[in-house]
């Protein structure tokens, strides 16, 4: 029996999948306190974080991946990584971490997303600067995260080179390929509107010569405002790869009634991707904006509308892998102007009021796109020919 449970709270929201064979995946987004100094908003997101575990009655081995979002990476991200949610040393945990300024809007310094997956047959591995390797009999996944840096590195478009053969270099030593094994990345770029096309051109000749070309696919992905600590990193990544994916278990998804190819305005991500296992199917959709099919910005101006038409665009990428909005497990929201917080919120409360989400300050990359949205589904499956999630 497959079954999803939500849950709101002051701090804390998460969303529980269960599946009769598989094991449970649960997606938690944790707030700290607002108008709190750094420290004390830290403390509340670690208590409320404990308690939502417990109500989930999870331990925390079976955390994946944390991400956490803060307001003054140069200031806090030393102080964060005191926390035991994103140590190092002997605080360390078998967990991939990424930190990432994008503010939220709850008027807190810092919020938390973060992934667990249910299974004591999990061997997690630390490969990298808490980068992970989640082993599985069948299907493994493989987190690389923004705590990768650049040092020395001049330029966007240097950066972002690094960053992708960094990722591809980890992919080879565990077995995986770019075009095969990699299904979702999210690229944080400083001062975006200028900095992003040196990262798309720059990531577009990356992925010709590694066989990601308009006649074969390209990967799900962000690419937002964003940035870490260090002032001279102008790209961040982090990315999902499975490794064991079989012929068939992958499907881009298409909506070409409401939104364009990426391709079209030579920008080289998809809109969605679909990973189908036995027992369900993850649909991974991309950052999506208020765009139309001949790819033009819709409702220019009007943050409500933009929102608006984004989830239609989010609803019509589901349902080209036959899902829905109702399986979605969260959504990101990222804002360009803080004061459009108010009005957003109310919205999401009207039309997505049980659904776990998190509004954050991050411009898109065309500045008449007020408002970017992006999440993860889960749907049942029944196909005992694929392999086990």
């Amino acid at each position: 029996m497959n079954e999803t449970r939500v849950t709101r709270r002051a701090h804390a929201q998460f969303r529980k999948f269960s599946a009769g064979q598989g094991p449970d995946e649960c997606f938690l987004f944790v707030e700290g306190a607002e108008s709190t100094p750094f420290d004390r908003a830290v403390a509340v997101m670690e208590r409320e974080y404990a308690q939502a575990l417990e109500a989930l009655g999870l331990h925390g081995d079976t955390a994946v991946y944390r991400r956490f979002f803060v307001s003054d990476a140069a200031n806090q991200v030393e102080l964060l990584k005191h926390s035991p949610l994103c140590g190092d040393g002997a605080a360390r945990e078998k967990v991939a971490a990424s930190i990432i300024q994008q503010p939220p809007l709850n008027g807190s310094k810092i919020a938390m997303f973060a992934y667990h997956v249910a299974d004591e047959a999990l061997h997690k591995e630390v490969v990298g600067n808490q980068q992970l390797l989640l082993r599985r009999d069948g299907i493994s996944q493989l987190w690389f995260t923004n705590l990768a840096e650049v040092n020395g590195t001049r330029g966007a478009a240097a950066q972002t080179e690094v960053l992708f053969e960094q990722l591809i270099d980890l992919l080879h030593r565990h077995g995986g390929t770019l075009a095969d094994s990699t299904v979702r990345t999210w690229v944080y770029v400083r001062d975006v509107d200028r900095n992003y096309r040196a990262m798309v051109n720059a990531r577009r000749e990356l992925f010709a010569r590694h066989g990601l070309t308009p006649e074969t696919h390209y990967i799900a992905s962000t690419g937002i405002e964003g940035h870490g600590a260090n002032a001279d990193t102008l790209v961040s990544l982090d990315a999902l790869s499975l490794l064991g994916l079989q012929a068939g278990q992958v499907y881009h998804l298409k909506a070409h009634d409401y939104l364009c190819d990426t391709i079209a305005y030579n920008v080289t991500f998809e809109r969605g991707t679909r990973i189908a296992f036995r027992d369900r199917c993850h649909f991974h959709i991309s950052g999506t904006a208020s765009i139309n099919k001949d790819g033009d910005v819709m409702h220019v101006g009007d943050v409500v509308k933009q929102t608006e038409r984004a989830f239609e665009n989010v609803a019509a990428l589901l349902a080209d892998g036959g899902g829905t909005l109702s399986d979605l497990m969260y959504v990101l929201v990222y804002l360009r102007d803080l004061s459009d917080a108010a009005v957003v919120r109310d919205y999401l409360d009207t039309v997505v009021s049980e659904l776990p989400c998190i509004l954050l300050a991050a411009p898109v990359c065309r500045p008449q796109w007020l408002v970017e949205i992006e999440g993860v589904a889960i749907a049942p499956n029944d196909d005992p020919t694929l392999p086990a999630f």
